[in-house]
């Protein structure tokens, strides 16, 4: 697909999202800047008026999301499946103050199929459940032509499972592209700090260093 409307929308859109991240310190096990760009600058260009998140961790990409939507009339919600971890909790606390943000916890795949709202323009983001469970998932809710975009994390490069959603969704995008790392990169300055206090630079998952540029956010359109 031509990649270069992609990125023209995030370019057009960034100003406005470093206007907005400046203010949020980057948490380790969160989604990277530039991943959180793509997701922010395409559920505008679509509308969106309802944002599901399957997955939340310590609310890092969460926070960025309510923080773009604060004072606004769409609806987020946002899952995790255990509650009683170090994780929920911080996530909690973080994101507390937020009137239009439905924090959630259980089996996201039943959730998310069970109570999205059929009749708005919705994007959905997936990162958690992983691997095919999310791939299949994903199937799943691009059946509902207004679910507009789906965005599942962790589909870098050396990801065996990378390859089955370039066959299975042909309409898709990742921010490993080259272009688009060498556009945002700068973006990510501060998730880098944080994520090389526990894992040597460049982007290593256990001893491998990864071909990819972080851990890779992928966009399917629903077209």
């Amino acid at each position: 697909m031509n990649t270069q409307p992609i990125i023209d929308v995030c370019k057009r859109y960034k100003i406005f999202f470093e206007k907005i991240i400046k203010d949020v310190p980057y948490e380790n096990k969160g989604i990277f800047n530039s991943e959180m760009l793509l997701f922010c600058a395409l559920s505008n260009y679509f509308k969106v008026s309802e944002i599901w998140e399957s997955g939340r961790a310590r609310g890092q990409s969460t926070k960025i999301i309510a923080e773009i939507y604060k004072g606004t009339d769409v609806k987020i919600h946002s899952i995790e499946l255990l509650k009683d971890t170090e994780d929920s909790e911080i996530a909690e606390k973080r994101l507390k103050d937020y009137t239009n943000l439905d924090i959630k916890y259980g089996q996201s795949k039943i959730i998310i199929l069970e109570n999205i709202n059929k009749q708005k323009n919705t994007s959905v983001l997936i990162d958690g459940p992983k691997g095919m469970e999310a791939i299949n998932l994903a199937g799943k809710l691009l059946e509902n032509k207004n679910v507009k975009l789906v965005f599942l994390h962790d589909y870098h490069k050396d990801s065996p499972l990378r390859k089955i959603v370039e066959e299975r969704f042909p309409n898709s995008f990742f921010t490993d592209n080259k272009e688009y790392v060498e556009e945002f990169k700068d973006l990510d300055d501060n998730c880098w700090v944080e994520h090389n206090k526990v894992c040597r630079y460049p982007y290593r998952r256990g001893n491998r260093t990864m071909q990819s540029y972080s851990s890779t956010l992928c966009v399917i359109f629903n077209i």
